[in-house]
């Protein structure tokens, strides 16, 4: 038997992600081949605008020429979407609370609870951190909508992404950076300082805003004996490199490869998700490295140095809004 544990707390219902083709041919693979069609939010993608130190915002804005179309798509309506598709194939969907039972469990658990990898953490796993940040987010309106824009500042970095009358506007930044902005006004501030987005963001002044934790840590080890971790609870992805629904979807995959006539072989999964977190960990941290050559404050050097350090931390998944 295969049971599903999921988060606790639902996402953020504004969390979007911008994917491409890929990930919707791998939606097929697992079962869902008309999940564009259910999507009720599916914003076409045609190009980014970046303002980041060195070669990498010039790299990134090759990566989004039309070789391939990409989407905005809402992460709640596709988490929904899977979870519709695991209970129609028989799997138990549970969800994460104080009284869950791993340890006597019959056939495979799967950890799904996002960032804070409940079931894993209680199986004795370890949270590795890679980054740590908040992310708040306000709606604002975009005068170039279908064009996201990442823009670097010295003590993070923003992203901007919607139509032109609903636009999510988020600023990732530490504790400190984070500490003062209470409200829209505070981050209409901070976004005055800004380069590119001030001239194409206009916030909602009189709205709210959206605080989280975009923590980015990985799990060591990611699966054994009866269970195994997927998506967010695996490796939570720094917002910076996205592709945290495709991320999941290929670790699904990996887990059906693993589910052998033997039973679920933990080591079969678990080579190439090594090799998948070895690979986003240099791509990440070469794009702090970059901040912090161009920048030099302790926003940048902190970034940079969890990407290459590795210690255990408490997860948190709160969200909260102001």
């Amino acid at each position: 038997m295969v049971s599903i544990v999921e988060r606790g707390k639902p996402r953020p219902g504004s969390s979007l992600e911008v994917v491409g083709e890929e990930f919707f041919a791998l939606t097929g693979a697992v079962g869902l081949p008309d999940l564009f069609e259910r999507l009720k939010q599916a914003l076409p993608i045609n190009a980014i605008a970046t303002q980041w130190p060195g070669s990498v915002g010039l790299e990134w804005a090759a990566a989004f020429k039309p070789l391939e179309q990409r989407w905005a798509i809402n992460r709640s309506e596709v988490e929904a979407a899977l979870r519709r598709s695991a209970l129609a194939r028989g799997i138990v969907v549970a969800p994460a609370d104080n009284n869950l039972q791993v340890h006597n469990h019959d056939g495979l658990i799967v950890d799904a609870t996002g960032r804070a990898a409940a079931v894993a953490r209680r199986k004795g796993a370890r949270l590795l951190p890679i980054a740590d940040l908040i992310a708040i987010s306000c709606n604002g309106r975009m005068d170039r909508p279908a064009m996201p824009i990442i823009e670097a500042v010295p003590d993070g970095w923003w992203f901007a992404v919607g139509e032109a009358d609903h636009t999510v506007v988020t600023y990732f930044t530490d504790a400190v950076g984070a500490a003062h902005i209470r409200s829209p006004v505070d981050l209409a501030a901070r976004l005055a300082s800004t380069e590119l987005l001030v001239r194409s963001i206009e916030l909602n002044l009189d709205g709210t805003l959206s605080r989280s934790s975009a923590v980015s840590s990985y799990l060591e080890p990611g699966a054994g004996a009866g269970w195994a971790a997927v998506g967010d609870a695996l490796l939570a992805r720094d917002p910076l490199t996205s592709y945290g629904l495709t991320f999941a979807v290929q670790s699904a995959l990996h887990l059906a490869d693993a589910y052998t006539a033997k039973g679920f072989i933990h080591d079969i999964y678990l080579q190439p998700i090594d090799v998948a977190i070895a690979r986003y960990r240099i791509a990440r941290q070469r794009l702090y490295l970059a901040g912090t050559a161009a920048f030099d404050r302790p926003f940048w050097h902190a970034q940079a140095f969890l990407a290459s350090q590795g210690s255990s931390v408490p997860a948190s998944s709160e969200t909260g809004t102001t």
